[in-house]
């Protein structure tokens, strides 16, 4: 997904990034008030796994929606917020080319099953 302006290293520093502020912020930001219900009862019955490991692409556009106002809280210089934004543009233009790893409507309101 990288191109050649951005070195392997950075896209790695800036996915692990995207990674850490989704376990991070995700119950309290990421998720809707049926879905923290949801998580609850998910957590309550099994062993813990961070949300990275356990939601899909709909939350993580979420945190995409977030994340210029998580990190400009933050103390990153200039040379770093390009290639952010880089990555993340990457990232948006695959997200939209692939747009089926998304679930349809009905399928992301009928996956909300409460306990």
């Amino acid at each position: 997904m990288h191109s050649v302006e951005t070195p392997s290293h950075e896209l790695q520093v800036v996915c692990s990034s995207l990674l850490q502020y989704f376990d991070k912020f995700f119950t309290g930001r990421l998720l809707y008030k049926p879905e923290v219900r949801q998580l609850r009862s998910v957590l309550h019955n099994k062993e813990f796994r961070p949300p990275s490991a356990i939601y899909g692409p709909e939350h993580f556009l979420r945190l995409l929606f977030q994340y210029p106002q998580l990190v400009v809280h933050t103390d990153i210089n200039e040379n770093t917020t390009v290639i952010i934004c880089e990555v993340l543009n990457q990232l948006f233009k695959y997200l939209e080319s692939h747009s089926e790893i998304f679930l349809s409507m009905d399928q992301y309101s009928s996956s909300w099953v409460f306990a």
